[in-house]
């Protein structure tokens, strides 16, 4: 009788029975609280903003539209980098991410805004720019 050799793959009986829960649920509760932290950071960078947005309908002038210029970068700065650390993937219907999407926007309008405050204060500026001239007329004839 003949004996062949014969290779016996052992297979593991031992299973590794995860709770649904038990794993995930310190990274569940710490993505929760990481959120609620950027739900509310996010809300009192909203909340300066809508401030100085009231400011600056009062008074159009380059100090306000500078500070609210910044308050938006910040957020803008904070919504990137909360979007970076939780790595979900929201895309537009081009397949891009949303959130570059949103900013490029609200990029495009801040620019918008800028040039619309500086259209308008052309006739300010030029108006100064006469004064001074008038002025520095009136120096000559003085001298």
């Amino acid at each position: 009788m003949k004996v062949e050799n014969v290779k016996l793959n052992r297979v593991s009986t031992t299973m590794t029975v995860r709770n649904k829960n038990s794993g995930n649920s310190f990274k569940d509760s710490l993505l929760d609280a990481e959120g609620e932290f950027d739900r509310e950071r996010f809300k009192r960078i909203m909340e300066d903003i809508d401030k100085k947005s009231q400011e600056l309908k009062k008074t159009l002038d380059i100090k306000n539209l500078m500070e609210y210029k910044e308050l938006v970068r910040n957020f803008l700065k904070e919504a990137l980098s909360a979007f970076a650390t939780s790595k979900k993937d929201y895309l537009d219907y081009r397949g891009r991410h949303k959130i570059y999407v949103i900013i490029e926007e609200v990029n495009e309008k801040l620019n918008k805004l800028t040039e619309d405050f500086m259209e308008k204060e052309r006739d300010t500026i030029e108006t100064l720019r006469k004064i001074d001239e008038i002025r520095g007329l009136l120096v000559d004839i003085y001298d």
